[in-house]
């Protein structure tokens, strides 16, 4: 699986109330989040509604109770920016990262470069983020 890095990819949520958020989408083909203009991670809790995330004790990643577009950020203690750990993200990266027979031993595929690439960009607009009752859907 190869896919370029992106960031502020920007898409509308609708949150249940009908009120609208211009939310941006950021990261890689490994993890992807939602977060606000700011870098403010964005999670959906359980009754729909887009909340800015914060770190439990366990340092995951969970919804606040500060609700997106009715908090001023800076009212808060929040942090921008807000990701999963490396360890994490560094286990979904060897799960998903493609392994090739290379002199008798496995290692990642990598894009060169070095060389000139001839590139097709596609980005799509993902489904989880523009279904009226979805504000994010964690991947994997």
């Amino acid at each position: 699986m190869y896919a370029a890095p992106f960031s502020f990819l920007e898409t509308t949520v609708t949150q249940p109330d009908g009120s609208q958020l211009t939310l941006y989408a950021s990261g890689d083909e490994f993890y992807h989040w939602v977060h606000d203009k700011d870098g403010y991670t964005v999670l959906q809790g359980e009754d729909g509604y887009c909340y800015y995330a914060e770190k439990n004790d366990m340092g995951e990643l969970v919804p606040s109770p500060f609700l997106v577009g009715k908090t001023s950020i800076v009212d808060t203690k929040l942090k921008p920016w807000l990701k999963i750990s490396k360890e994490k993200y560094d286990v979904r990266r060897e799960r998903l990262q493609p392994l090739s027979r290379t002199r008798g031993i496995f290692q990642p595929q990598y894009a060169s470069h070095k060389k000139p690439l001839n590139n097709i960009y596609i980005f799509p607009r993902c489904y989880y983020f523009l279904k009226k009752e979805k504000c994010i859907r964690q991947p994997l």
